[in-house]
């Protein structure tokens, strides 16, 4: 982006931080595509909006499809991680490798944890990128009762809570 927009690094650090956010907090590509696009449409330089809407984007959303199950029901997951380096790579960036004050720091792990709820949720559907474990895999429903149900109403959820 360097050569082609003419930003500085740490705007290209930054630039990365929120289209990584956007990626890891997306339920689905649909999901990925909305967030994109409220995302492009806050960008003011053109050319940048250029190369996000015509390069990135479409990478992005490949991407994302690239790693989502092509089914419900299929239960071979197609990527699986280390979890200690999972979180060291996501918190790295969002405290930008230094220290923090107390109160914003707070505010990032807050915003950390909240896309760590989004994971769980896509576990609990087996519809994301990661597997429950086996002690936890009778806590799993279906995408389509999940989305019948009120968040007042899922007692997987809270089952799932009471455990930590």
């Amino acid at each position: 982006m360097q050569d082609k927009i003419g930003m500085l690094q740490n705007q290209r650090r930054q630039l990365k931080f929120q289209l990584f956010q956007l990626v890891t907090s997306a339920l689905d590509h649909i999901d990925l595509i909305d967030s994109l696009c409220d995302f492009e449409s806050k960008i003011t330089q053109k050319k940048l909006a250029d190369h996000i809407k015509n390069r990135i984007h479409p990478l992005l959303v490949e991407n994302k499809k690239a790693v989502q199950k092509p089914g419900l029901d299929n239960t071979n997951p197609l990527w699986m991680n280390n979890c200690c380096d999972s979180v060291n790579h996501i918190l790295k960036p969002a405290v930008s490798w230094k220290s923090q004050k107390l109160v914003d720091l707070i505010h990032k792990l807050h915003s950390v944890v909240q896309m760590q709820f989004k994971e769980l949720r896509r576990a609990l559907t087996d519809t994301g990128e990661f597997v429950m474990y086996p002690d936890f895999a009778k806590f799993k429903i279906s995408c389509n009762v999940w989305l019948n149900l009120e968040q007042k109403q899922n007692k997987n959820i809270k089952k799932f809570h009471v455990h930590f």
